[in-house]
């Protein structure tokens, strides 16, 4: 634990978490109500943990000259050879490379599957 505090009560920030670290007379640390707490009695405030950020999965990115699969705006799958230009970063940045035909075909049936049910909910289906 980081350095008691003794010299003021929980402030407006400290509240937030409703509990701060205070200690019982023999030291021990206990979660105690902020209100609890007395001037000149050691407390801590309880940090609020760092929001989970879920990592960015590894994409798989081709190199310059090697071959991708991707999805034209109609569905259908299309190969082409990656380089390095303004199209094919933009197809790389939306999600939209893929290694394997295998791979753009399950992506082309998840977009069709995505957008129907988005159409659906447009009409109240």
């Amino acid at each position: 634990m980081s350095e008691w505090i003794t010299d003021r009560l929980p402030d407006y920030e400290d509240m937030f978490s409703g509990l701060v670290w205070g200690q019982v007379k023999d030291g021990t640390p206990c979660l105690r109500e902020w209100t609890e707490v007395k001037r000149g009695e050691p407390w801590m405030p309880i940090k609020e943990p760092e929001p989970y950020v879920k990592p960015e999965p590894q994409r798989w990115k081709p190199e310059t000259n090697q071959w991708y699969y991707y999805l034209t705006e109609y569905g259908d799958i299309q190969v082409t050879n990656y380089s390095v230009n303004e199209i094919d970063g933009k197809q790389y940045n939306f999600g939209n490379c893929f290694e394997t035909c295998a791979q753009a075909d399950e992506a082309a049936r998840r977009v069709r599957e995505l957008l129907l049910n988005y159409h659906k909910e447009l009409n109240n289906e």
